[in-house]
């Protein structure tokens, strides 16, 4: 009776393993369909960075990010600083973990802008803080490492309105605030800033204001106002440090 018991739990534990891959291979499989366009785009920015790097200066600024980054005109919300634009549109903490050589530590920066982590609500497996902010120790641990002279300002992920982006909402609602929580601790326990800019836009239900944005996630024109105007103090006092 008990080897049958003990074939029994074994039977039970292999079912439970190939049930649970089955799960994981069809989650990929759908990220990939429903998101096909996110990958070529991410070669596509990797591959421009990877020969832009060459011509670039060290000691900048470099913003890095995904596509709240990418849309941010520089020259336009930050004319006072020599800075270099890494954001990819889509891109996630694992996806910045893949590339942070070519989007960070290559350029030796004097000063790294970060925000990430609104795409990991949406394709991330799984959509959670905890996924999120494993990724970000990862992230912060390789900028010690890789680059310790230079300073990081990590951002909070910004909030979220139920307009367009639906999955985002679903699964970031309710959970960003925490989030930013645990990340500003996180962040200071590598001697790291931690630029709040959640509250500059949330509409006070937890959601994007908005007024300063058109889709309910990614800032217009008033929204980098606003984030800018917070930053460039910040990331001038970095600068002098």
């Amino acid at each position: 009776m008990t080897n049958k018991k003990k074939k029994l739990s074994v039977g039970g534990k292999i079912t439970l393993i190939s049930l649970s891959a089955v799960v994981v291979a069809v989650l990929l499989v759908g990220n990939l369909v429903l998101y096909w366009w996110v990958y070529p785009y991410i070669w596509y920015k990797r591959i421009a960075f990877a020969v832009d790097n060459k011509k670039c200066e060290a000691g900048h600024v470099v913003f890095v990010g995904d596509s709240i980054t990418d849309s941010c005109d520089l020259n336009k919300y930050y004319p006072e600083f020599d800075a270099y634009n890494r954001g990819i549109a889509g891109d996630t903490t694992g996806g910045l973990l893949n590339r942070i050589n070519i989007s960070a530590t290559d350029l030796s920066p004097s000063v790294i802008v970060l925000l990430i982590g609104t795409n990991d609500y949406q394709r991330a497996i799984p959509h959670t803080n905890e996924h999120i902010l494993k990724n970000y120790e990862k992230i912060l641990t390789k900028f010690k490492q890789k680059l310790p002279d230079t300073k990081v300002i990590v951002q909070s992920v910004y909030p979220i309105a139920n307009v367009n982006f639906k999955v985002h909402y679903k699964h970031g609602h309710g959970h960003i605030k925490a989030l930013n929580k645990d990340l500003e601790k996180l962040t200071e326990s590598f001697g790291y800033t931690f630029a709040n800019v959640y509250p500059l836009l949330e509409d006070g239900d937890e959601e994007m204001n908005m007024d300063y944005s058109q889709d309910g996630l990614h800032p217009n024109d008033l929204g980098y106002q606003v984030i800018s105007g917070y930053l460039k103090p910040i990331i001038a006092l970095e600068l002098q440090k």
